[in-house]
């Protein structure tokens, strides 16, 4: 501490009698650390001072507890405010202990203003708060995490949003807050939609399958994960009767090297082009494979029959001119 230290710290004591304050300290071993001191002026009968009392404490280890419990706090709120997700805590009565900043998004009150308070209390729709305090309370009573889906009327309209709770316990095990995540997820169902529409109205085929490879690693079979109409309508074959079933099962006179063909796709991730002629339904197809993921591929194919058909047939006429003009 400097003279300027000193001369406030003497000039306090000299009108108030008393001081109390901070200041830093030097260890033997040379470690500076805080100290809290309290000066008291001691007074005779005559309430003059005749001398002064001081109290020190050693405040390091509940500075540094103080210090780190704020850098927690700054860590903490850094890791939320960096989250997609509205993060909530709420107690047993689905009063909101915590809300992150970015409630913004799907309400128009400020996270402050739901602290201590029920959705209920806020003002939300009858049926949105009954729904929320059943599962809340149902998460408190259990013990168990929850998720379901619902659509919020936000500040930019509706929105889904993908809802999780989570238990917190104290040291004894006892569920003594819920923690809510909340992620808007409209994107990725209308993405989902969008990928189901065009999955049922293409016009081409579609098969989605998994490769099946024996001991020693090799292809041996497929299994059929999913198929659209479009498949139903060129193979004749139902996806309630070939999913989940192997090709062998479906098909068992299914040549091996069109196992082996499509077994290299999902195992090394390139893609094949070809033309395929299945005898088991007497068709020609035009085939794209390709992997989506690890030991699976899909066909995209469409029916050539007529064209192959076509060929065959211009190639017989070609054949008889020629042997005419012979």
């Amino acid at each position: 501490q400097d003279e300027t230290f000193y001369r406030d710290l003497w000039a306090t004591l000299t009108i108030t009698g008393r001081w109390r304050g901070e200041l830093w300290n030097r260890r033997k071993d040379g470690e500076v650390y805080p100290e809290w001191l309290t000066i008291s002026a001691v007074k005779d009968e005559q309430g003059r001072t005749t001398n002064y009392v001081g109290v020190f404490s050693d405040v390091g280890d509940s500075k540094r507890a103080h210090d780190a419990l704020l850098e927690s706090e700054e860590t903490h709120r850094a890791l939320v405010e960096g989250l997609p997700d509205i993060v909530m805590r709420f107690d047993r009565d689905g009063r909101h202990l915590f809300v992150s900043e970015n409630v913004r998004a799907v309400a128009d009150f400020a996270a402050a203003q739901f602290i201590g308070k029920t959705h209920r209390e806020l003002g939300f729709p009858e049926a949105q708060c009954r729904s929320r305090e059943e599962a809340i309370r149902g998460v408190f009573d259990s013990g168990a995490p929850f998720e379901t889906e619902h659509t919020l009327d936000g500040t930019r309209g509706p929105a889904i949003h993908n809802w999780r709770l989570v238990p917190e316990r104290d040291a004894r095990g006892m569920v003594r807050s819920v923690l809510s995540l909340s992620r808007d997820i409209t994107a990725q169902r209308r993405a989902q939609e969008d990928y189901r529409t065009l999955f049922r109205e293409m016009l081409n085929g579609f098969a989605l399958h998994e490769i099946i490879c024996d001991e020693v690693g090799l292809p041996a079979d497929y299994r059929f994960l999913a198929v659209n109409p479009a498949f139903e309508r060129m193979t004749g074959l139902q996806a309630e009767d070939v999913v989940g079933r192997t090709a062998l099962d479906v098909m068992p006179d299914t040549e091996r090297r069109w196992i082996e063909t499509y077994g290299g796709v999902a195992l090394t991730g390139e893609p094949a082009f070809f033309e395929n002629y299945a005898p088991a339904l007497n068709k020609h197809f035009e085939v794209t494979a390709f992997r989506p993921a690890p030991n699976q591929f899909a066909c995209i194919f469409a029916d050539i029959s007529e064209r192959k058909q076509a060929e065959a047939e211009i190639d017989r006429l070609y054949t008889e001119l020629e042997r005419r003009v012979v």
